[in-house]
């Protein structure tokens, strides 16, 4: 059974769309125990690029694991883990490790710089857990943008965990995001909420 969902004024490219509808549809993992829970791995690529991660086997297993396998009609109706896997093969930014234990990966569409993903995984957790953020710079005005939170973690979606805020503050300061738009959170059943600015810690 296949739901569409609609998340309204979405920025495409810096331009305020139409309501694009996000299509939820179950996707069986084709490899879910294939590969160990650890995610500790990663840490062994603080300072490098998120370019490098992508070429590790053990990532695409990674995205399966951790991440909700509803599709996505914003990039090409692919499974989300898909998609993340392709937002961060772009031109990469360095991969930040804090507390020996927090990772954030995070990469601009090739030819598209004003689209942008960060996966954030906690490598401590027993069970893969990691939120992905989707960001769409207004093409006009690059310091503003519309942001989208995924995850498959139950309580994530309830909390986000300051370390993960943390990251996100400096991603956006990175790329000079003062302004966030709209903000969207979709969990692992596919449920869209709006919640306020103030879970992001912003005005």
């Amino acid at each position: 059974m296949v739901v569409v969902m609609w998340i309204p004024n979405l920025l495409l490219t810096g331009v305020l769309a139409m309501s694009l509808p996000v299509q939820i549809e179950a996707v069986a993992p084709t490899d879910a125990h294939s590969v160990p829970a650890d995610t500790t791995w990663l840490l062994a690529y603080q300072g490098k690029s998120t370019g490098s991660v992508r070429w590790d086997k053990r990532f695409p297993a990674l995205l399966r694991n951790g991440l909700p396998h509803y599709r996505v009609e914003w990039w090409e109706n692919s499974t989300l883990p898909a998609a993340a896997f392709t937002l961060l093969s772009g031109p990469t930014d360095m991969v930040r490790v804090e507390s020996n234990r927090y990772v954030t990966l995070s990469a601009a569409v090739e030819h598209d710089a004003q689209t942008k993903g960060l996966l954030w995984v906690d490598t401590g957790a027993s069970q893969p857990k990691m939120i992905f953020a989707y960001l769409l710079q207004d093409q006009f005005k690059l310091e503003r943008a519309s942001l989208t939170l995924y995850t498959k973690n139950s309580d994530l979606a309830i909390t986000l965990p300051p370390q993960f805020l943390a990251a996100l503050t400096v991603w956006q300061a990175k790329h000079h995001i003062t302004t966030i738009t709209n903000f969207t959170m979709v969990d692992a059943e596919g449920k869209i909420t709006h919640p306020p600015l103030a879970v992001l810690g912003s005005k």
